[in-house]
């Protein structure tokens, strides 16, 4: 067997890596897209609270309501650094999936070239060989 008929399961098997790295990549840019805008929501609704409370206040508030008010936006700065933490967690597994899938990519890109290589280099033989036979088909002619 040819060697670039050999090689093509090789490059199906890389190429199957590829496209399953392309679809982490893509399901880690999904989880990214995700956790921002669950971060953008927990700003707004920060946003919209301050200004609820600030229009609350200026009738006058208890010093109970004061300390909720200050409770509930401790736990909310909380939930602001916790989803902070998961959107950089979201990044980090986006840089690793880009990488893994540009490692499979330039894979397929190498087996490919060698591929192309091998299929040049049989092809020459072919048209050599086919030479030689018609200059030895063309000697007995004569």
């Amino acid at each position: 067997m040819k060697k670039s008929k050999r090689i093509k399961p090789i490059i199906r098997i890389a190429e199957s890596k590829e496209q399953k790295a392309a679809t982490e990549l893509g399901r880690a840019q999904n989880q990214l897209q995700e956790q921002l805008n669950r971060l953008q929501d927990l700003f707004n609704y920060r946003q919209e609270y301050h200004a609820r409370f600030e229009q609350t206040g200026r009738m006058g508030v208890s010093i109970q309501t004061l300390h909720g008010f200050r409770s509930f936006l401790e736990k909310l700065e909380t939930a602001i650094e916790q989803q902070q933490q998961a959107v950089k967690m979201a990044q980090d597994l986006v840089q690793r999936r880009k990488q893994q899938w540009f490692a499979t990519r330039d894979k397929v890109k190498i087996y490919n070239n060698v591929a192309d290589k091998y299929l040049s280099a049989e092809t020459k033989q072919e048209e050599q060989q086919e030479q030689k036979d018609s200059d030895e088909r063309a000697q007995r002619s004569s």
